[in-house]
């Protein structure tokens, strides 16, 4: 089992591998292994895992291959407290939301309405380190590995998150085969769905009942 994300190395909360402290009982010692990947959370374009190919790093790409669970979370480009954007990627915020139509991210990689973003040079100087390139992921669901994505309100100012859900529910190729949401999100995403439902024409609770 892995999560893989960027955390505010200021606001201990944000690290996620504290969630994973439960992994350390006695009852899941044997059947769980936890392994942390100690790295730079960006790289910089046209060095890529020069930075970090020592074994320890070759080992640990190796690992990610073999994940059966890959645990995660997302944020909304319009959260203000989204440490995606908050900080390393505002100077580009502009080309990632105007251009690229970023919406969000997720494993710690940009997403667009309905795929993954490249961030690619010359337009970037920088991305995202992710042990798992969101990219992977279609192939990883294929062969029968779960990515399960948990949920919910911004821990700053307690905004929902329906926004993003949605998009990452609208891609092209599935990204997740779990997700453990709060209740709020969720509400409001089948409210503006049934909402879209009903302006077609007729009734959207029986269009539903029916799809």
């Amino acid at each position: 089992m892995a999560l893989n994300n960027g955390f505010d190395v200021s606001e201990p909360m944000t690290n996620p591998n504290a969630f994973l402290v439960v992994l350390a009982t006695p009852a899941l010692r044997d059947i769980v292994r936890f392994r942390c990947f100690y790295a730079s959370p960006f790289e910089k374009l046209g060095h890529g895992d020069e930075e970090i190919n020592d074994k320890d790093s070759a080992d640990d790409k190796s690992a990610a291959a073999n994940l059966d669970i890959v645990l995660t979370s997302a944020t909304s480009i319009v959260d203000e407290h989204s440490i995606f954007c908050k900080e390393r990627f505002a100077s580009v915020r502009s080309r990632l939301v105007d251009v690229d139509r970023c919406r969000g991210d997720i494993l710690w990689s940009p997403l667009g309405p309905l795929e993954p973003i490249a961030m690619d040079a010359p337009h970037y100087a920088e991305r995202p380190r992710a042990l798992i390139k969101l990219t992977e992921v279609p192939v990883l669901i294929r062969s029968g590995r779960q990515v399960v994505l948990t949920i919910g309100p911004c821990g700053k100012c307690g905004r929902f998150k329906s926004d993003i859900l949605e998009v990452i529910l609208a891609q092209r190729e599935h990204v997740v085969t779990h997700v453990v949401a709060d209740r709020e999100s969720v509400a409001a995403l089948l409210v503006k769905r049934r909402g879209s439902l009903a302006g077609i024409g007729g009734d959207a609770s029986v269009r539903r009942e029916n799809s």
